[in-house]
């Protein structure tokens, strides 16, 4: 298990904010259940390599001080023009404590569904679950390996372990097969 290494910092300010960025560093929040909020600084390329790998909503381990904690991402602030992170909030963990977390949904068998002339209608990318943090997973798989055209995905369609559980609806829907007629392909309809 590889440790992020984080800095606590004193200053608030957005000039002190803004000069950690100009250095390669990201500032952040640390908060959890009885301690205090703790403000820090992290690089941004170890930062981003994490959140490229564990996900925008997965957990982050984090060494702060020299001590080991263990970390869920509550949010990543990007900037609008670059896409760069510019701020993490993160929550103090343990991995026997029940969590609530955005977990986002890939879509697999997508290109077959494509290459037969189906559209995949996408209506959510992500969904809530709740669960300890050690069987939190870093995505969920959502096969459209028997979907045709028509098919609907709901929330009860994803396959999970059973010590996971649904925050939103069952019912919700995830993504829908559709086609382009040949008619609209020829008008440019899309």
């Amino acid at each position: 298990m590889e440790f992020l290494k984080a800095n606590t910092r004193l200053n608030s300010s957005r000039h002190f904010s803004r000069r950690l960025r100009r250095e390669g560093k990201i500032p952040g929040i640390l908060y959890g259940k009885g301690m205090n909020n703790i403000m820090f600084e992290v690089g941004e390329l170890d930062l981003n390599k994490e959140v490229q790998w564990n996900g925008e909503y997965g957990k982050l381990n984090i060494n702060l001080n020299g001590g080991d904690i263990t970390t869920l991402i509550k949010e990543v602030q990007r900037d609008p023009a670059t896409n760069q992170i510019i701020h993490i909030d993160l929550e103090k963990i343990q991995e026997d404590d029940l969590v609530e977390a955005e977990v986002p949904i890939v879509f697999g068998n997508e290109n077959n569904i494509v290459k037969s002339g189906g559209i995949v209608q996408k209506e959510k990318d992500s969904v809530r679950i709740k669960c300890k943090a050690s069987n939190l997973p870093k995505y969920l798989n959502a096969s459209l390996t028997r979907g045709k055209i028509g098919t609907v995905i709901r929330v009860e369609d994803l396959e999970v372990s059973e010590e996971i559980s649904f925050v939103d609806d069952i019912k919700a829907v995830l993504a829908s097969i559709s086609y382009v007629s040949i008619k609209d392909k020829d008008e440019g309809v899309e």
